[in-house]
């Protein structure tokens, strides 16, 4: 997760797992929209922790157990949500609500489920009280894929899994999928269907090698 230069201290939350009804679903079954899923959030919050240190109070400090429920209250809203874009905002906006301190903040949200070849696919947001979008990214962890690569013999005939990391940066942040009309997020599936397209994998040889 990368860091804010606003501030020297941080609070991490990592990996916070959790079951959210997130997406529309692939199923014919009506009730699948519903159905809760796992996801894994990960925060962090840019917050001074000098006065803490000095007066080893709690007290003094964004105790992130607190911080742990108010994420989980966020995301216990009826009907779940259409997609992990709208999740990351729901979240930094009920963290904003509830904790004065916090003026910015880092959201990542993982699906494990996203991708069948995939650790997991999801969203990563900045945000900063009163400002409209940050620097968001979407992401695909260790997409496994086959492919012809490398320069031995053996190599050039026998078909290989490699795995990928993809990040793409969203000039115009996740809101232009979150907001539209019946929208189920951005098409991660989309964007691996890319990557396997055999057109492209000569491609992927020579950028790898």
């Amino acid at each position: 997760m990368s860091q804010s230069a606003l501030s020297p201290d941080h609070i991490h939350v990592s990996k916070l797992a959790l079951q959210i009804p997130v997406g529309t679903s692939r199923w014919l079954k009506p009730s699948a929209e519903t159905s809760p899923q796992p996801i894994v959030v990960s925060v962090s919050i840019p917050v001074s922790l000098r006065r803490a240190g000095v007066s080893d109070s709690v007290g003094d400090t964004l105790n992130y157990g607190t911080v742990c429920k108010a994420i989980t209250k966020a995301t216990k809203r009826p009907g779940g949500f259409s997609c992990a874009e709208e999740l990351a905002e729901c979240i930094a906006d009920a963290s904003f609500a509830t904790f004065d301190a916090v003026y910015e903040m880092i959201v990542r949200v993982e699906k494990p489920h996203g991708l069948l070849h995939a650790d997991c696919a999801g969203v990563e947001i900045v945000r900063r009280r009163g400002a409209s979008s940050g620097a968001d990214k979407l992401f695909v962890e260790n997409l496994a894929v086959g492919c012809i690569i490398g320069i031995h013999p053996w190599e050039r005939t026998n078909t290989q899994i490699v795995r990928l990391y993809l990040e793409m940066e969203c000039a115009g942040g996740v809101n232009q999928w979150k907001s539209a009309p019946g929208s189920a997020g951005f098409d991660h599936h989309g964007a691996a269907s890319a990557v396997y397209d055999v057109r492209i994998l000569p491609l992927l040889s020579l950028l790898l090698f």
